[in-house]
């Protein structure tokens, strides 16, 4: 099993909505990956599950500031994003 490096919110960077930026929460209030409720505000750190190309679990990481959102789409339901910040997605 891998660690993460800080403790992280999990997200889906399949719900990437513009290429630097995340669907994120539709609370304001998350657990992070140690099990604390944080409250959104500021710079967040964010990972996701993955695999390498052997399978082996790895996440993918990122880092960068949260912004409440406002839209009538289908990422509505979602209160808050992440702008990713320019250190951008990286694999861990």
């Amino acid at each position: 099993m891998i660690t993460l490096d800080r403790p992280r919110i999990a997200v889906d960077f399949n719900e990437m909505i513009e290429q630097d930026l995340v669907l994120l929460a539709a609370d304001d209030t998350v657990v992070d990956s140690t099990g604390e409720r944080v409250v959104l505000r500021a710079r967040v750190y964010l990972y996701m599950d993955d695999a390498d190309e052997k399978g082996n679990p790895t996440y993918l990481l990122a880092s960068g500031i949260a912004e409440r959102h406002h839209a009538n789409d289908w990422s509505g339901r979602a209160r808050w994003r992440c702008r990713i910040d320019e250190w951008g997605h990286g694999a861990r």
